[in-house]
């Protein structure tokens, strides 16, 4: 009888142990699963959040500048995707233009015929256009194939554990909800009833395919004019070994810049670097940027908010050193400079001055006591912040460099 009670004592110890290494397993498998969804939900309603400023920004915008309220809900009801692609067109065109009238901006959108308006402010089809979460499909729970004391002493199945989770509430939703939620846009897409046609012709839009075509020809110009100049240099080069040798140096140095803009990995690096440059410049993206100012606008990946004010031509004044400071060569300066900053060089400087103060004098004496480094453009920038809080921006060009046929 002792050795039964014992054997009877082992067998329920072990169960216990299997018992809680099942409810061990269950509980950090489920904690996990929650934790998992709880995030996935935070980052949802996070995202969600930036897609209804973002449509309640257009609404605002197109409204503002006189688009009609019954056409703009239209939008936000059927197809709110495409008031935020009208916002961005509308924008580049009144930059392009300087003008938006209501006339042009109405055009651009026509109501469907039989169309009948929800009788919802623009909060509510906001809302209704940007959910948190969607439903998710009804979970049906796992087969039951296991005998009572399967279950009692089998470590639970996934499907299991997964059905208890999806089941269960997180963030005031059920786990399915957030879990169908985690894949679907942040913005609902267009009924496909319909409820507004649009037409950006009036707006001067650029076919997405048009507007890649366009940016791989400028860079395609540049290379072509990086190349042109390096042979322009090359007779001039020539004729200088003969008449001036005291010119040689500084021409072979311009060849050798224009070479190593050649020797970058991709066309848009080799474009920026020769926009950079004194002997290729600005010009050729300024005359595209007069007809196809969408080439450049919100398009970083393309070109960066450093050049774009060169580019549109918003700012255009350059300014020099009249002289190196005292004891500072250009040879000393690179060498003490070059390491000083090797990450970011798309910032530059932005002074502050006072009334009456003169914005070029300041610009020149920034120059003047932090002389420029070659290989950095961020150096050659620097904006005078005026009185009145606009800012002004002056680029450095060398008159020594221009006296060997750089252009202004």
């Amino acid at each position: 009888m002792v050795l039964a009670a014992v054997r009877r004592g082992a067998f329920f110890g072990a169960l216990s142990d299997r018992l809680e290494e099942n409810r061990e397993y269950t509980r950090k498998t489920s904690d996990a699963m929650q934790e998992y969804l709880w995030t996935a939900g935070l980052n949802r309603r996070n995202e969600v959040k930036k897609s209804k400023t973002q449509l309640q920004e257009a609404y605002d915008y197109l409204t503002g500048n006189g688009l009609d309220e019954d056409r703009a809900l239209a939008l936000l009801d059927t197809d709110p995707k495409e008031m935020l692609s009208l916002y961005t067109v509308a924008q580049n065109y009144k930059l392009k233009s300087g003008r938006l009238t209501p006339n042009i901006l109405n055009s651009a959108v026509t109501m469907a015929e039989g169309y009948e308006s929800t009788g919802m402010t623009a909060s509510e089809l906001i809302k209704k256009a940007a959910p948190d979460f969607v439903e998710g499909a009804e979970i049906d729970p796992p087969a039951q194939e296991r005998s009572f004391l399967g279950k009692l002493l089998g470590t639970p199945s996934m499907d299991e554990i997964r059905y208890d989770v999806y089941s269960s509430e997180i963030m005031g939703r059920k786990g399915s909800d957030i879990m169908a939620s985690i894949s679907e846009p942040t913005i609902r897409a267009r009924d496909a009833a319909g409820g507004v046609d649009t037409d950006y012709t009036g707006l001067g839009a650029i076919d997405p395919r048009e507007l890649i075509r366009l940016q791989s020809e400028l860079q395609v110009e540049y290379k072509n004019n990086v190349t042109t100049k390096i042979n322009e240099l090359t007779v001039l080069a020539g004729k200088a070994e003969e008449n001036s040798p005291q010119d040689l140096p500084g021409i072979q140095a311009r060849i050798q810049t224009l070479k190593d803009i050649q020797d970058l990995e991709t066309d848009n690096q080799q474009m920026r670097a020769a926009m950079q440059n004194t002997d290729v410049g600005f010009g050729l993206a300024q005359e595209y940027y007069s007809q196809y100012p969408q080439m450049f606008i919100d398009k970083p990946r393309f070109i960066g908010n450093d050049l774009l004010p060169f580019i549109s031509g918003d700012n255009e004044t350059t300014t020099e050193p009249t002289e190196d400071p005292p004891g500072n060569t250009t040879e000393e300066r690179t060498e003490d400079t070059t390491e000083e900053r090797t990450e970011d060089t798309t910032e530059f400087n932005v002074l502050d001055i006072e009334e009456g103060e003169n914005p070029m004098t300041e610009a020149r004496k920034f120059f003047k006591n932090n002389p420029p480094r070659q290989d950095f453009m961020a150096d050659k920038i620097v904006g005078i912040k005026l009185s009145d809080g606009t800012t002004k921006f002056y680029r450095f060009v060398s008159k020594r460099s221009q006296g060997l046929g750089f252009p202004r």
